[in-house]
């Protein structure tokens, strides 16, 4: 995320495709936890003129990303492949393990 919008939304810009411009979502529920520089794990929908978060939002402190990021790269963009690196990732927040860390 790199602006928030209180009440109104965010501006977010997709790190698996760095030349892509940012988008404007509107949200007035997930902005209310995040701070700038948060990752999501999401999908944008398309609603009429204006875009919307779809389904779960997975969100990842700064401190988080980076092996995240390194495993998203090695996958190709959009396959169903994203899915389960982002849920174990996030997960992986909440569960203090060596073992992830191997992975």
């Amino acid at each position: 995320m790199t602006e928030l919008f209180p009440g109104v939304g965010m501006e977010l810009r997709d790190v698996l495709d760095v030349d892509a411009p940012p988008k404007t979502v509107q949200d007035t529920v997930v902005g209310k936890r995040l701070e700038k520089g948060y990752l999501l794990g999401a999908r944008c929908l398309s609603i009429g003129e204006h875009l919307e978060l779809s389904g779960a939002v997975y969100i990842f402190p700064y401190w988080t990303t980076q092996a995240l990021l390194a495993d998203l790269r090695n996958v190709p963009a959009l396959t169903p492949d994203l899915a389960p690196i982002i849920r174990r990732h996030w997960l992986a927040q909440f569960v203090a393990t060596d073992e992830f860390e191997d992975d």
